[in-house]
C-alpha cells in the first residue's frame, strides 16, 4: 500500500493529511483523516486508497472517508468495531439515519461508505464474516432526477432536421452549433466561446478544430482541446464546409458593417454570439414546430446539455475511445462521471449495457487476426420471462443475464462482482471467444510497443471477460449438479415421459 500511495503522494501512510496527484486529470488535493483508533486509521487510509486508483478521483476518496467515519464513530459510541459488525447492526445504522435530517442522497452516501469500509476489512483478512453475510443494500428513495440521453428517436428526427442544408428554416449559426455539439464532447460554454480562426490543418486530407475549455493556465491563458477530423467523411466534412462558411460570413459582415468579432458563433440578426438560452430556446421551438416525440409518446425536451450525453454516450459506445480518454476531453473529474453519460436512451437502462459493452466484446480491428468475430446468440424472449418471474423487480440484461436490483444502473464493469446479477451462461461460449479476441489483441500491442494507456484498457477488459466466465462456468456447473441429483422417476414426471 506504501508503494501504491506513492504513485500519488510522496507523504507516508500514517501521515494526518496526504497531498495527493491524480496522473490522468493532472488535478492536486489533500485528503484529511480524521482522530480515531489506529486500527480504523488504516482501514480508512487503505479505503481511501483504493477510490483513488478505481476513480482516480481525491474527492470520491475523501468523500469515503469523511462519510465512512460517520459509521465507525457511531460503532464505537455502541462498543462496536467495524472488523466484527453483522446485518443487524447495519439495520440498526439504518435507523439512526432515519432520523438524521439530512437528505436521502447524502444517506445514501453513507451506507455506501460504510460498506466500502467493510469490504476494505473483508478484503485484507480483518473481518470476521464474509461480505455476503453483511447486508448494505439498503438504499433510501432519492428522486428521480437522474438526467440521461435524449430517446434514440429524438435524436434522430433532430439530426434529419439540422443536417438537411435544403431546410432553410434553420440558421446557419444554430445549425453550425448543433453540428459542433454532436461531434465534440466540450460543454456549450466552451463551444460559445470559440475564436473565429479556428481551424488548423496538422496533415493531408485532415482538419483540426480549437475550442477553449474551461481550465486556464497561472497566466489566465485558456487551454485548449484539439479535435482532428478527416476531410472525406460526409459528417466531418460538412462541418468543415459550415465552419468555412460561417468564418467568411462574420468576414463579409465585419467589412460592411464595420463590426469587429473574434468569435465563430456570432448572430448578425442579434449582433452578438449567441448564448445557451438562445440555443435552448430554437431547439424547443423546432421540436414544437415539427411535433418530436418521446419513445412513450411525450412531447421531447432537448438542451445543449442533453447533446452532450449523446455525444459523450456514443464515444462510449464506439469501442474506439476508451473511458479514460473520453473523460478527458469532456473535462470530467473521473471516470464514473463519464460512464454515467452512457445511456443512449431514458427509456433504456438494463438495454445500456448491452450496446455498450458488446462493442468492446466483437469489436473486428485490423490488429486482430481472426475470421469471424464473436457474436451475441439469440435467445427465446419466452426464456427470459420465465427468469424474470424470479421477482417482480428483476430486468433482463441483453447478452449478459438478469439484475433484480432496480436502484443500481447496470455497469458493465460492475454487474459481474455484484451479488444481484445472475449471469446467463448462454452466453459463455460468446464470452470465451471474445476473451480471445481481447487476448490477440493485448498481444498485438504488447510485441509492437503499443501505448501504455491501450495496454492497460485491454488488460483491464480481459481482467473482467475472465471474471464473467468464471461467474458462468460456475452458474454452468451448479445447473448441472441439480439435473443430476433431480433422479430418473422425478425427471421422468417432470417431463411427462412417466
Amino acid at each position: 500500500m506504501e508503494r501504491t500511495l506513492s504513485h500519488f503522494s510522496e507523504n507516508s501512510w500514517s501521515d494526518k493529511v496526504w497531498d495527493v496527484h491524480i496522473p490522468s486529470s493532472g488535478k492536486t488535493a489533500k485528503i484529511r483523516f480524521p482522530n480515531a483508533r489506529s486500527l480504523d486509521k488504516d482501514i480508512l487510509r487503505a479505503t481511501a486508497l483504493s477510490f483513488l486508483v478505481q476513480h482516480a478521483s481525491a474527492d470520491a476518496a475523501q468523500r469515503v472517508v469523511r462519510e465512512g467515519f460517520y459509521f465507525i464513530t457511531h460503532l464505537n459510541e455502541s462498543g462496536l468495531f467495524i472488523e466484527n459488525i453483522r446485518t443487524p447492526i447495519v439495520s440498526n445504522y439504518i435507523e439512526y439515519l432515519k432520523k438524521q435530517q439530512i437528505g436521502d442522497s447524502q444517506k445514501n452516501s453513507r451506507i455506501r461508505s460504510a460498506c466500502s469500509l467493510f469490504e476494505t476489512c473483508v478484503e485484507n483478512g480483518l473481518a470476521t464474516t464474509t461480505a455476503k453475510a453483511v447486508d448494505f443494500s439498503y438504499r433510501f428513495s432519492e428522486p428521480a432526477n437522474r438526467k440521461r440521453a435524449p430517446d434514440q428517436c429524438v435524436v434522430d428526427a433532430l439530426d434529419k432536421l439540422f443536417f438537411d442544408f435544403s431546410n432553410n428554416e434553420i440558421p446557419q449559426v444554430f445549425r453550425l452549433a448543433y453540428f459542433l455539439l454532436r461531434l465534440i464532447p466540450n460543454r456549450i460554454s466552451e463551444i460559445l466561446a470559440m475564436n473565429l480562426e479556428c481551424l488548423s490543418y496538422p496533415d493531408v486530407g485532415l482538419f483540426a478544430i480549437s475550442i477553449p475549455s474551461w481550465k486556464e493556465t497561472p497566466l489566465h491563458t485558456p487551454l485548449y482541446s484539439k479535435y482532428t477530423f478527416v476531410m472525406d467523411g460526409m459528417i466531418e466534412d460538412a462541418l468543415y464546409k459550415l465552419v468555412r462558411q460561417q468564418q467568411e460570413s462574420i468576414r463579409q459582415y465585419t467589412r460592411q458593417e464595420t463590426q469587429d468579432s473574434d468569435y465563430l458563433l456570432y448572430d448578425f440578426q442579434e449582433d452578438r454570439v449567441i448564448t445557451q438560452v438562445d440555443f435552448n430556446r430554437f431547439l424547443a421551438k423546432i421540436i414544437k414546430e415539427h411535433g418530436i416525440l418521446t419513445a412513450n409518446g411525450r412531447k421531447a425536451v432537448v438542451t445543449s446539455h442533453a447533446l452532450r450525453h449523446v455525444c459523450i454516450g456514443e464515444r462510449l459506445r464506439s469501442g474506439i475511445y476508451s473511458p479514460e480518454h473520453t473523460m478527458k476531453e469532456a473535462n470530467h473529474s473521473n471516470v464514473d462521471v463519464t460512464l454515467s453519460y452512457g445511456y443512449m436512451s431514458e427509456h433504456d437502462e438494463a438495454e445500456h449495457l448491452g450496446k455498450i459493452s458488446s462493442v468492446v466484446l466483437t469489436e473486428q480491428l485490423d490488429v486482430v487476426d481472426t475470421e469471424i468475430p464473436a457474436k451475441p446468440k439469440s435467445v427465446n424472449p419466452a426464456k427470459y420471462l420465465r427468469l424474470q418471474n424470479d421477482t417482480a423487480y428483476t430486468r433482463v440484461i441483453p447478452c449478459f443475464g438478469l439484475c433484480s436490483n432496480t436502484q443500481c444502473c447496470p455497469q458493465y464493469e460492475k454487474c459481474v462482482k455484484c451479488d444481484h446479477f445472475r449471469p446467463d451462461v448462454l452466453y459463455l461460449d460468446y464470452f470465451i471467444e471474445a476473451r480471445g479476441i481481447v487476448q490477440k489483441r493485448l498481444l498485438k500491442f504488447m510485441k509492437s510497443g503499443g501505448a501504455p494507456a491501450a495496454i492497460e484498457f485491454e488488460k483491464n477488459q480481459l481482467e473482467t471477460i475472465n471474471a464473467y466466465i468464471t461467474r458462468m462456468s460456475a452458474e454452468e456447473s451448479e445447473s448441472a449438479a441439480d439435473l443430476i441429483s433431480f433422479g430418473e422417476d422425478e425427471s421422468r414426471r417432470a417431463y411427462g415421459t412417466a
